[in-house]
């Protein structure tokens, strides 16, 4: 039963993830491309991650909530799957009801991940650490995981 549901809750996962980092590159992109100044000060920065992850987190919300609706009929009866729960949806023809719940989950995910980026931002600029420095890092941290051989 465990293993069954991996692969909806990655899709659904997966999704929320790369939504929330897409767009908030995009939106932090777009912002500081407009107001190329508002890198030098911490308080716009952390405003243009509170912008950015708001938007983020509500397309976030927005692309994962249909999966979460899912897995909750699934779970609300014994025995039941994913895809029992999306059968039963379609056979409704209640297509509004996938949208049960949007609205305090837009808020919620808009507020949660803003106030994630607005953290990791602010550590950023306290440890006096630049984008392209976590770029590097990363690199290395690959290089290094690919001249380790595997166990």
């Amino acid at each position: 039963a465990l293993i069954q549901g991996v692969t909806p809750f990655l899709v659904k996962d997966v999704t929320f993830v790369l939504s929330k980092f897409s767009v908030f590159d995009i939106v932090s992109k777009a912002i500081y491309f407009s107001y190329p100044q508002f890198r030098e000060d911490l308080q716009l920065t952390l405003l243009v991650s509170l912008m950015s992850g708001i938007v983020a987190g509500i397309c976030a919300a927005v692309t994962s909530h249909p999966g979460d609706y899912l897995f909750s009929k699934a779970n609300e009866r014994s025995g039941a799957t994913v895809m029992s729960a999306w059968n039963d949806y379609m056979e409704s023809k209640d297509y509004a009801k996938i949208l049960t719940g949007l609205p305090p989950r837009l808020v919620y995910g808009g507020l949660l991940i803003a106030l994630q980026f607005c953290i990791y931002d602010y550590c950023r600029v306290l440890f006096h650490v630049s984008p392209g420095e976590l770029n590097v890092f990363l690199d290395v941290v690959a290089g290094i995981a690919k001249s380790t051989p595997a166990q």
